[in-house]
């Protein structure tokens, strides 16, 4: 106090002299300005961060309903696929049965139907399987 140093923006502290003017008003104008100016940078921070958080919850929305259509897609395809799988084995069963009957005519053979077979025994390894059906001459001369 009474140093000659102006320690306070009214200058109360240099009372004796009067050296020091008050100068409150302008540094309470200064700092509101620098306030209004840090309230505005985070108004508007704020502002992006509410922008990026909406942005972000509809990004999320969009690719959960994409999972969602690619999932419906992938169950359609499976559909598609067992659909065509079982008209597949239709069209080879028709087409192993027309060649059997061709075999079976041009030749006079019974063919060898392996459905029969897979009821039958045919031992620890199956080792007799691929003989079913088949006949064999066998001449036995002494």
């Amino acid at each position: 106090m009474n140093d000659g140093i102006c320690d306070c923006c009214d200058g109360s502290d240099e009372f004796q002299s009067n050296a020091c003017k008050n100068t409150c008003d302008e540094a309470r104008e200064t700092t509101m300005q620098d306030f209004e100016k840090q309230r505005k940078e985070l108004a508007q921070a704020v502002d992006k961060r509410d922008e990026y958080s909406i942005k972000g919850k509809r990004a999320i929305q969009q690719a959960k309903k994409d999972i969602d259509d690619k999932r419906a897609k992938i169950q359609k395809i499976k559909l598609k696929l067992k659909k065509l799988d079982k008209k597949q084995q239709a069209i080879e069963t028709k087409n192993i049965e027309k060649l059997q009957e061709e075999i079976k005519q041009i030749s006079g053979l019974p063919i060898f139907d392996t459905n029969s077979a897979n009821n039958i025994d045919f031992g620890k390894d199956s080792e007799f399987f691929v003989l079913y059906g088949q006949t064999f001459d066998f001449n036995y001369t002494e």
